[in-house]
């Protein structure tokens, strides 16, 4: 008894599920189908389109700067960061053996 219990639930379950793929391939009218490749171009083209305006967005606001500037007389704080960095360390060694070596050769 427990097997046919068992296997109605399983049974039940199988047709719900078929059921629910039906109505997404078909929608409410069960006799015909939707037409999915319409849809799927046009999510495409939305999302191509979305995805262009974001890439034209981040070049612009990247290149602002620029546009406003023809002439190029802006200094990047990228640059100003580039010759900080080209600066010689200080001669102060940092570890032991550094300081050991420089006291050695005096």
């Amino acid at each position: 008894m427990p097997r046919e219990n068992e296997q109605a639930v399983l049974d039940s379950a199988r047709v719900h599920h078929a059921r629910l793929r039906d109505a997404l391939e078909r929608g409410r009218v069960p006799g015909r189908s939707r037409a999915q490749a319409p849809r799927l171009i046009a999510s495409l083209v939305v999302a191509a389109l979305a995805c262009s305006g974001c890439v034209g967005y981040a070049y612009i606001s990247t290149h602002l700067e620029s546009l406003r500037n023809p002439s190029g007389s802006s200094v990047s704080t990228d640059s100003a960061t580039e010759h900080a960095t080209d600066a010689p360390a200080s001669t102060q060694p940092t570890d032991a053996a550094a300081q050991a070596t420089q006291e050695a050769e005096q």
